[in-house]
């Protein structure tokens, strides 16, 4: 009779958000549990950045994030994988082999915003005319003391 042991692995998923934020993020896997799981990377300790996923046999694993609106993935990055892990749009595949501890970084940056106001010295009533290439807005027009966000 032979036995073979075989040491277990683990993954961490971190959360970073650029700047960090108190917006929540959701993960799913079909391969971990429990799923979903959300993270968030602000001062509030009520959620952490951090998910341990432990005691795992080697194999495939997957991590997928919805990204909320406002916010790009800019980066899904691995450590401590000897390099068979990938991620493609926004989930990382994980090829975790026997006793490795691969953490798996997504990072999160929170989209800009502009802010046009028109301002006339004296105030007046006058439409101002103006052109955008930002978004589905092409042109759009200001009286004084008026504001458009993009």
């Amino acid at each position: 009779v032979k036995f073979t042991n075989t040491k277990e692995g683990s993954i961490t998923v971190v959360k970073d958000a650029v700047p960090d934020d108190e917006q929540d993020f959701t993960f799913t896997s079909t391969t971990l549990s429990p799923s979903p799981f959300n993270l968030d990377d602000d001062a509030d300790p009520t959620l952490s950045n951090t998910k341990a996923f432990t005691n795992l046999a080697p194999g495939t694993y997957n991590v997928t994030e919805t990204v909320p609106s406002g916010w790009n993935l800019t980066n899904i990055s691995f450590t401590g994988d000897d390099g068979d892990s990938s991620s493609s749009d926004s989930k990382a595949t994980i090829d975790l082999d026997a006793g490795e501890s691969i953490t798996v970084t997504f990072t999160n940056t929170k989209k800009g915003t502009i802010t046009i106001k028109k301002q006339t010295l004296p105030d007046g009533g006058t439409d101002f005319w103006f052109t955008s290439n930002v978004g589905a807005v092409t042109g759009f027009s200001l009286d004084d003391d008026e504001t458009m966000i993009f």
